[in-house]
């Protein structure tokens, strides 16, 4: 999978003058095929940065924003939430930092820390969890899915941990007092 400029998508062929890629993204937050080609002119080695997603390091990072309300158990929701991720992405994991390890011997690498974390901060109305893990590029919307819906019905069974802002949640309220 490589991006040049807006064009993103998986290379299918090569040629002396142009370069074919099924595209992906184009209207859609998703690392999914749109169904179109695109004709690349070879030039753009030339005058474009190229992104290429799978060349020597077949991983990428990827985040789940979580926002939960002032007085929320984010230390548990924490927990919950490392505890749902570390499954579904060991074996990940454990193959990107391999991968960096074999990186190393051809590029100058600092670290190998592929471990899944969550980085907490506090938002203006809101406590903001960002949780950090590795996967495959073509499979980053399937596990974050999967990632979110688990920990959302594992939230749901929590009466101290609730999800958004005191914003959403007052707005919420408001709407179902007018009904």
């Amino acid at each position: 999978m490589i991006q040049v400029g807006d064009n993103i998508g998986d290379v299918l062929d090569t040629g002396n003058f142009s370069t074919k890629i099924m595209e992906i993204r184009e209207w859609g937050n998703s690392d999914q095929y749109t169904g179109r080609i695109i004709q690349l002119p070879n030039s753009f080695v030339l005058n474009q940065p190229i992104k290429n997603y799978t060349r020597d390091f077949s991983f990428i990072w990827d985040e789940i924003r979580i926002m939960l309300i002032y007085g929320s158990n984010w230390k548990k929701a924490r927990e919950i939430a490392l505890n749902i991720t570390n499954p579904v992405v060991k074996e990940l994991e454990s193959r990107a930092k391999e991968e960096l390890m074999r990186m190393g011997e051809k590029y100058f690498i600092s670290t190998y820390d592929v471990k899944t974390s969550i980085y907490t901060s506090i938002g203006e109305n809101w406590i903001e969890m960002r949780l950090r893990y590795v996967v495959d590029p073509r499979k980053r919307r399937a596990v974050n899915n999967l990632l979110t819906s688990r920990i959302l019905e594992a939230f749901e069974k929590e009466e101290d941990i609730v999800v958004g802002t005191v914003v959403s949640i007052d707005a919420v309220k408001a709407s179902t007092k007018e009904e």
